[in-house]
């Protein structure tokens, strides 16, 4: 397997970016809605937690 030189890639990535914005390469992009959000209830989150730490439930 050959070794991935990733400082290449980088600046190849970063010259995509430039040449994007300077309108001269046409890249595909989306558009995502994001879901919303359900409220969590408190007591919810301490039965998730259960003995576990405030470290190690983060």
């Amino acid at each position: 397997m050959a070794k991935r030189n990733l400082f290449e890639e980088l600046v190849d990535g970063i010259e995509e970016i430039d040449q994007f914005q300077g309108k001269q390469l046409t890249l595909r992009n989306y558009t995502v809605e994001a879901d919303s959000i359900d409220e969590i209830q408190p007591d919810l989150i301490k039965k998730i937690r259960g003995n576990m730490s405030q470290s190690v439930f983060a």
